[in-house]
């Protein structure tokens, strides 16, 4: 079996030292591999971090797999969405974290539902404000 260890020692902020068991790799192609494994790690982090990947509550293999699948996929819809800028045509402000993203979309998806905006109207309208469009605000489920 290949496999490829590759350790990091950090002396300073500006020093790293890379330690790897394949000695055929050059320096270039060790830091290109540290460099993908950095966008790994900062992937999962956002998935702990803003999608909770780490707390599922269900003990069988095949549930655990279906929540990281469904992780995956929520990280990906909003990772498109932040790429293609759709919710800039539909916010006022500017989305710049994944967990600014996920309430921005929380948002309108409780905007969609009638049995949210049938409440009060005044909540609705201030808990809606950030959404740029007048004429949904003055759908007839808004009113």
């Amino acid at each position: 079996m290949d496999f490829r260890q590759l350790d990091i020692i950090s002396f300073t902020r500006h020093t790293h030292i890379l330690i790897t068991n394949d000695l055929t790799l050059s320096h270039k192609k060790t830091v290109g591999v540290y460099m993908q494994r950095w966008g790994i790690e900062r992937t999962f982090q956002e998935l702990k971090d803003t999608f909770y990947f780490n707390h599922y509550q269900v003990r069988h293999k095949e549930k655990i797999m279906c929540y990281w699948i469904l992780c995956f996929l929520v990280f990906s819809l909003i990772y498109w969405i932040k790429l293609n800028g759709c919710l800039t045509k539909v916010l006022n402000y500017s989305p710049s974290t994944f967990n600014d993203y996920k309430l921005a979309l929380y948002k309108l998806i409780q905007f969609s539902s009638s049995a949210y905006l049938s409440k009060s109207s005044l909540e609705t309208s201030l808990y809606f404000a950030d959404i740029k469009f007048q004429c949904f605000k003055n759908n007839s489920l808004y009113n």
